[in-house]
């Protein structure tokens, strides 16, 4: 399992609900023992901020995670998540959210999500090879 801070330029659909579109950076994070983990935490918006300034991206509204990645590096479930808005160096981290469950109930929960994941993979292959 990977852990690690991701994040996307948010766009809205043609139906108007917001879409993740454009990755624009991804730093996986490899030491998370629960100090560490709260220093991960307090890093996310100025990462954030850094990967934006760095880009010089235009004006737009973007969200960066601290989550458990998968293969592709798009976040599952998340320890926090901050919302940015503003112009490369200009951007301003405007709001931070922690998740709802505690940090211990995150990692079970995605390694349940991982097994799951195999066990579906397993299937489609088996019923690959039948076919």
């Amino acid at each position: 399992m990977r852990i690690g801070y991701v994040l996307h330029e948010c766009f809205k659909s043609s139906s108007g609900a917001r879409e993740w579109d454009r990755l624009l950076g991804v730093q996986v994070v490899v030491d998370l023992d629960p100090q560490n983990l709260e220093r991960a935490k307090e890093k996310l918006a100025p990462w954030a901020l850094g990967v934006l300034a760095e880009h010089r991206c235009d004006f737009g509204l973007f969200e960066a995670q601290l989550a458990v990645l998968d293969e592709e590096d798009e976040p599952g479930r998340y320890f926090r998540h901050c919302y940015l808005i503003g112009a490369g160096a200009g951007a301003k981290a405007v709001q931070l959210e922690d998740s709802p469950s505690e940090p211990a109930e995150i990692l079970r929960l995605a390694y349940e999500d991982e097994a799951v994941e195999r066990d579906l993979t397993a299937q489609a292959a088996l019923l690959d090879k039948a076919g």
